[in-house]
């Protein structure tokens, strides 16, 4: 029997063509998409990429804390700063709106007012759209940044806690118990003046005034009346934790330094940030320990001392929201941490998980991380940053006062701070007619 092609049916002659063809042109396309694909190159890699950056920086702080790192990663990326000229959110607000940059780079104080306001983009769908693990980060900082109704307005590549240092040898040569975590500022205030008369400081790093705001801050105290709208200072608060810091500032127990009679061993306990382990280690005079710093008896578990200096937030007007989001993606990335705690504030650490136990030596600072992030605002919020500093330089000045003449009440001392407020807060009053 023979067989021969001649007699196959032309259709079938077809199919195979076409069947042939079909097959290049699947190989050739998947090729062709594979090749894009692997050499495509990201918005940020292209020359005519330029994002704008709204911020309180000057160029020269900007780019040693994140410019220069985002320009080493993206060396065709151009960067547009402008600083922020806004005295007021309000003025700051217009101001965004006017330019309407890609990134916002605020501080917890501003940025409260601007997600009140809700001009921000909610960073949890960006997130999500990019498969970004947002359970790698530090949670508090998540739970602190987002709104009530969980939406996601900012984040931030750092986070900088206060903490309390301790000298273990002052405590056991005095026979005095450490102190532990979460005490409250009527317990560490007790502690310090165990050392009164000793020839040792009792604490380092706070003046009296700084505690006063510190106290008032954690116990979450307001001056302004929401329903009148007057100023009331309550007499027993502010009387009891005054009597608590001029009897504490006794003989000079109290000392405003910034961390030097600590690190000579001639403080018990300093109140300042991370950035005094590495000396610490490198002196090695004495045995030392860390605390968390004071809180409210009432909510032991929240510090009003874990900073965010920087939060990025992206407007909801941008024009270029993955191009921004890519920015905070890359200072979020394990690849900018140690250029981040390098050339940053000191004292920072990265709010990835996995680097929060392992900087500064080792030294374990899970009770910080275990903390919830305070949300308390100073004072009242609608007061302004102008009547705030103005307030802490007369309370400075009257507590100063007080603890050189060691003749002042506490309620004398609230007297006069309450006098010279009332007169402050009626300028700020007629300024905002």
């Amino acid at each position: 029997m023979q067989f021969s092609l001649i007699n196959c049916k032309p259709r079938i002659h077809r199919w195979i063509i076409a069947f042939i063809i079909i097959s290049i042109i699947f190989v050739i396309t998947g090729c062709s998409q594979l090749f894009s694909t692997e050499n495509k190159k990201t918005d940020l890699e292209s020359p005519e990429t330029e994002i704008t950056i709204y911020s309180s920086f000057e160029d020269q702080f900007f780019y040693k804390f994140y410019g220069n790192y985002l320009i080493q990663k993206y060396p065709n990326l151009k960067l547009r700063l402008i600083q922020s000229t806004g005295q007021t959110v309000e003025e700051t607000i217009k101001e965004i709106q006017q330019i309407k940059p890609d990134l916002v780079i605020t501080s917890k104080y501003n940025f409260r007012e601007l997600q009140n306001q809700n001009v921000l983009t909610d960073l949890s769908v960006l997130a999500e759209r990019s498969n970004m693990n947002v359970e790698a980060l530090y949670q508090p900082m998540i739970d602190t940044l987002k709104d009530d109704s969980g939406k996601l307005s900012g984040l931030s590549p750092l986070v900088t806690p206060s903490v309390l240092f301790y000298n273990k040898d002052l405590f056991d040569t005095n026979r005095i118990a450490y102190p532990i975590d979460q005490m409250s500022w009527d317990e560490l205030l007790s502690l310090t003046q165990s050392f009164t008369g000793s020839g040792t400081v009792g604490l380092t790093g706070r003046t009296p005034a700084t505690i006063l705001s510190a106290i008032s801050i954690s116990k979450g105290w307001n001056i302004v009346d929401n329903r009148t709208k007057d100023l009331f200072f309550d007499p027993q608060q502010w009387t009891s934790s005054i009597q608590s810091i001029l009897d504490s500032s006794i003989d000079g127990n109290i000392v405003n330094d910034n961390g030097e009679l600590f690190l000579q061993g001639k403080a018990a306990i300093h109140y300042g940030s991370l950035s005094l382990i590495p000396k610490l280690l490198d002196k090695n005079l004495f045995s030392w320990g860390v605390v968390t710093t004071p809180v409210d008896p009432l909510n032991r578990d929240v510090s009003q001392d874990i900073y965010f200096y920087d939060i990025f937030c992206i407007p909801s007007e941008a024009s270029q929201k993955d191009e921004a989001w890519e920015i905070v993606q890359a200072l979020l990335d394990e690849d900018a941490v140690n250029y981040l705690l390098n050339n940053s504030i000191p004292g920072s650490v990265s709010t990835l998980n996995e680097f929060m136990n392992s900087q500064y030596g080792g030294v374990d600072l899970s009770a910080i991380w275990m903390q919830k992030v305070g949300k308390n605002s100073y004072l009242h919020s609608d007061l302004t940053r102008s009547f705030i500093d103005k307030f802490d330089e007369i309370v400075d000045a009257v507590l100063t006062n007080a603890i050189q003449n060691q003749n002042a009440t506490s309620a004398g001392c609230l007297k006069e701070i309450e006098e010279q407020a009332r007169v402050l807060y009626q300028e700020e009053v007629r300024s905002e007619m």
